[in-house]
């Protein structure tokens, strides 16, 4: 059995439900999909960091279709006047190899970190 929230003000769980129930419900992976998705579907209620603890779990009981970093896509779209600024592109170009470097190491970090946790 699952708790389930569908309102962002809830601080405990509206309705417990099960792996197999037909009524639909999602888990927020990330701290803003709960924010964003919980008026839209009842998603599990846990926050984001204890559900990256107990993702295997999850995982394990076939909900992998529920994940909302999974099932969500993210599209960005600049209105208005949109102009490149040159000098700042420039700027983050000279600064990428650093950013990606940066990026690599804190995700293997974190990889290691999860593994170690789960072990």
């Amino acid at each position: 059995m699952f708790p389930i929230v569908s309102t962002p003000e809830n601080e405990s769980y509206e309705y417990l439900t099960s792996v197999t129930s037909k009524k639909p419900w999602l888990i927020a992976d990330r701290a803003n999909f709960r924010t964003q998705f919980q008026l839209v579907m009842p998603v599990l209620a846990f926050s984001a960091e204890f559900v990256l603890k107990i993702k295997r779990f999850l995982e394990a009981l076939d909900l992998k279709d529920r994940f909302l970093s999974d099932l969500a896509t993210s599209i960005t779209e600049a209105h208005g006047d949109v102009k490149l600024h040159q000098e700042l592109t420039q700027r983050y170009r000279t600064r990428s190899k650093y950013l990606f470097r940066y990026a690599v190491s804190t995700f293997t970090f974190f990889s290691i970190s999860l593994a170690s946790a789960n072990t």
